[in-house]
């Protein structure tokens, strides 16, 4: 069986898969997911407005009943992390992925390593906190020679 070894790179934005080829030479990109909420504003991502709690004893003026602390953007880029990793296990049950890299802007890498199981986590072998999204191919993959 062939032992396939992939590289995740991502952002709270896009995240690219790839695959290392010809004996770790070549990086070709196998997947790529984008957050649909990546340039939406909060309002415009949350349409219906919460209750609201009543100026009443005891309660906060005008606070939504339903307020959390992380905003509308920050759970979509949550969603969007955990969608990245949904797949990235689907791959991980396949007996011929022997590693994963991850290279990932340092926001985003805390969250993917917190979304993994620990069945995914024991497939890593890389983590670089390195915003690479936009680079070629041919740039990461130079990147991650001089990580070694």
């Amino acid at each position: 069986m062939i032992n396939t070894n992939l590289v995740l790179v991502a952002n709270g934005s896009e995240a690219k898969l790839y695959k290392y080829e010809d004996h770790g030479r070549k990086l070709v990109q196998i997947d790529n997911v984008s957050n649909a909420h990546r340039k939406d504003k909060d309002s415009d991502i949350v349409t219906d407005r919460p209750g609201v709690r009543s100026s009443g004893a005891g309660a906060t003026n005008n606070m939504d009943a339903m307020t959390s602390e992380t905003s509308p953007k920050e759970e979509a880029k949550h969603e969007f992390i955990r969608t990245v990793v949904d797949r990235l296990e689907d791959m991980r049950k396949n007996p011929g992925i022997s590693s994963i890299d991850l290279v990932a802007s340092p926001s985003v890498l805390g969250i993917v390593k917190n979304e993994m199981n620990d069945h995914l986590m024991k497939k890593i072998d890389k983590t670089i906190d390195k915003n690479l999204v936009s680079e070629t191919p041919e740039q990461i993959l130079d990147y991650l020679k001089q990580i070694n």
